[in-house]
Parts: C-alpha cells; sequence; structure tokens
C-alpha cells in the first residue's frame, strides 16, 4: 500500500498524466473488466440514456463512475451493446456513438477538478504530511492530528472538494466510490471546523 501514501500529494501535480494514464489501462482491458467496472447499475443508466429519446443525463454518481472507468472502456461497451443488444437493432450507429461521447463530455465537465495551478495552491497549503494524514484518514480511517485538522480547513472547503474530485480520476481509486469519499472528507472538514472553532473559544476564555 506504499503508492497511498504519494496519491494525494502527486494526483494534483499531474491530473492531465493521470487522466490519460486511466486510458492507456482500459485499452488492455476486456469488457468484463469494463464491465466490472462500470457496475451494473450505472451500465444499465447509460443503456437507457443511450436508447432514450429525450435528453436525459445518468445520476452524477454514475458519471463519476463513467469517468473512473475510462473513455476506452465506455466506447467499447457501447459498441458491444449495438452489435448484441435488441434494444438497438434499428438504431443509427452514428447516433448513438455520437450520443455516447456527449454523454462522456458531460460527465467529465460535470466531475472534473479545479486548474492544475488551483490544486497546487491548495497542496502548497495543506502540505505533504497533512495531505498524507488526510488522505490516509479517508481511505484507511487513520488518526489525523489536531495541527492537520486545522490545517485542512484553513485550506478552504474549495480546496477539499476539487482534490477529491482530482483523486478519484487516479488509477488506483477506479473502484471507491466518488460521492462516499467526496461524503466522507466533507464530514471530516466539517469535524475539523467544529474542532478549530471550538478550540478557539476555550483559548479565548483561558
Amino acid at each position: 500500500m506504499a503508492w497511498h501514501i504519494k496519491y494525494l500529494i502527486l494526483v494534483a501535480f499531474f491530473l492531465v498524466t493521470t487522466t490519460a494514464t486511466i486510458s492507456d489501462i482500459d485499452e488492455k482491458e476486456d469488457l468484463v473488466n469494463c464491465s466490472k467496472h462500470m457496475g451494473p447499475h450505472c451500465g444499465n443508466q447509460v443503456i437507457d440514456t443511450l436508447s432514450s429519446d429525450e435528453k436525459t443525463m445518468i445520476p452524477a454518481s454514475c458519471c463519476y463512475k463513467l469517468i473512473q472507468t475510462g473513455y476506452s472502456c465506455h466506447f467499447r461497451l457501447t459498441r458491444y451493446i449495438l452489435q448484441y443488444d435488441s434494444k438497438f437493432k434499428n438504431a443509427n450507429a452514428t447516433e448513438i456513438l455520437s450520443k455516447n461521447f456527449h454523454i462522456y463530455h458531460r460527465c467529465d465537465e460535470l466531475t472534473k477538478p479545479a486548474s492544475q495551478e488551483f490544486l497546487t495552491e491548495c497542496m502548497d497549503q495543506l502540505g505533504a504530511e497533512c495531505g498524507t494524514q488526510v488522505f490516509e484518514k479517508l481511505l484507511l480511517n487513520e488518526n489525523i492530528t489536531k495541527h492537520c485538522c486545522k490545517k485542512f480547513v484553513e485550506m478552504g472547503r474549495p480546496c477539499n472538494v476539487n482534490l477529491v474530485k482530482a483523486l478519484v480520476r487516479a488509477p488506483k481509486m477506479r473502484d471507491v466510490d466518488a460521492l462516499e469519499l467526496m461524503n466522507k472528507s466533507k464530514k471530516l472538514y466539517d469535524q475539523c471546523r467544529n474542532w478549530t472553532i471550538t478550540n478557539f473559544f476555550n483559548q479565548m476564555n483561558t
């Protein structure tokens, strides 16, 4: 598990490389593994959206899962259902593939983090040691010091949200529930914020 110490720190700096790595990985995967990463619920959400005449969109949770799975898997799974799913027997393949790209693009826009410059500033504020502690708290339920709790709050909520958005795009995080991790991060932020406020008033009264 040595990789986990580095990821929260590095993902902000290498977001573009990380995203490309996902594509490189899933080029080598078969459709079974692609389906496994996507999951039956989100897979069906995509199929229903592709087959619908209405301008619908898949849920945010499935958008994160789609981006984590990668475009190559998304494209090949769609190409497979065009060939073998009776629901698409008379479908216009060009239109379906165009809609397929639109779904992925919309999900990318919905879930992508802020700029690398912003993420770098966030990581500079949090620091390597506290970044590691926050990461290990979120994924491994390790302890976080009061010092790092304070720095986590001082970094600000926008940094918190966008760093997690960047993190879930890392290849090692493909099977992590993105919304669950974001909720855990929000809960940790609120806990640290409450502790920081309480500690401040306690110091004022001493």
